[in-house]
């Protein structure tokens, strides 16, 4: 992605500013850059140095998010050089056009319905029970990007918020811990085989349908698709962070799911159902306008797999750690996964080369202006 490739030339910027090794240059303890520290006798720019400080930060969210931003940030500092040490200055160059961006789509409104489940008449051994589905009449703002050939792509904007992640019915979900996130939009529903086919080329799903979710990619093959579609729309798109995606199952609840605390195939395609994936849209929304949250596939994030949530960031960016990056973090459970495995909290891993016909994924961008 775009803020990858800036990180990619901070780093190395400050590489040729202490010619000291990247490695060196960060402190795990503090989680943090420490490049300065090399620079005592002969430092930096300030303003320069917040540039660079923006293009390395560790969230994806934090940094700039096009080449053409950080030159309209370099280009409102004044001289770089300092004046009294013209052997010390950096070349001029012309100033260089900054590409035109995309143009914005205009953020509209739609109402839904969601549902709430409530159990009206417990049987014995849950055998028997009755189920109420209450209908909730709900609005949401969306964006529509335009994936060509008449293939739409349509973004609910998440507002900013807290909750608190994760449940204590599970050690690989704990601890709870309160995160803080910032807007931003994330697919109305999981990227459908006609959206995949227009992105990539190719569709590998084993059940064919155009508008069910796309299935059997890989970790890869999802970030993949993730930058062909920044490239294509002009702005970053990515695969959401953990913490984002949880946040927006939930949509405000606490509870198991977002319609209470048990499952029904009335709003769920899992393992008592169809025994194959479902057309997108085909259960109610939940509250913030998110379609086959649970159930149907299971959905790649940004994360690597860690056990728990011990040391978990809080403010909604990935948890990368290079020595794990083989394994990534998959929520929301499937049409194959039992109730307990299609909960909000539920988190579950594979290898970032496996092709399973019941992992497919669910995009997000930042908000623009």
């Amino acid at each position: 992605v775009f803020a990858s490739d800036i990180y990619s030339l901070g780093v190395t910027c400050i590489y040729l500013l202490t010619q000291v090794s990247p490695f060196d240059l960060f402190d795990m303890n503090q989680d943090t850059w420490v490049w300065r520290d090399y620079l005592v006798d002969n430092p930096v720019d300030e303003k320069l140095g917040k540039v660079l400080d923006k293009m390395i930060a560790n969230s994806l969210s934090q940094r700039y998010q096009s080449a053409a931003a950080v030159l309209a940030e370099l280009d409102l500092q004044s001289s770089l050089a300092t004046p009294e040490s013209p052997t010390n200055s950096i070349p001029t160059r012309p100033p260089q056009p900054i590409q035109p961006q995309p143009s914005l789509p205009t953020r509209a409104k739609f109402s839904f319905q969601t549902a709430k489940l409530e159990i009206i008449n417990k049987g014995l051994f849950g055998i028997g029970s009755k189920a109420k589905i209450t209908k909730i009449p709900s609005e949401a703002e969306y964006i529509t990007e335009d994936l060509g050939n008449g293939v739409k792509l349509e973004m609910i904007y998440i507002k900013a918020g807290s909750f608190m992640m994760g449940s204590n019915k599970n050690n690989k979900e704990k601890p709870t811990h309160q995160v803080n996130l910032s807007p931003f939009y994330m697919g109305k529903y999981t990227i459908t085989q006609q959206q995949y086919q227009a992105i990539m080329g190719t569709n590998p799903s084993r059940f064919k349908g155009k508008n069910r979710p796309v299935e059997n990619i890989s970790w890869d093959d999802a970030f993949k698709l993730c930058e062909k579609l920044s490239r294509h729309i002009g702005r970053e798109y990515t695969l959401p962070t953990e913490s984002q995606w949880e946040y927006a199952c939930r949509a405000g609840t606490t509870t198991s799911f977002y319609f209470g605390e048990t499952i029904t195939s009335d709003l769920v395609n899992y393992s008592e159902y169809h025994k194959e994936t479902t057309d997108v849209g085909s259960f109610p929304p939940n509250a913030f306008g998110l379609y086959d949250i649970h159930g149907n596939v299971c959905e790649w994030c940004l994360d690597t797999w860690h056990e728990n949530y011990m040391r978990a960031p809080m403010n909604g960016s990935a948890w990368i750690e290079n020595n794990k990056t083989f394994f990534y973090v998959l929520r929301g459970g499937s049409f194959l996964d039992k109730s307990d495995r299609c909960n909000s909290a539920f988190r579950d891993w594979y290898t970032h080369a496996a092709k399973l016909h019941y992992n497919g994924l669910r995009v997000v961008c930042l908000p623009f202006s």
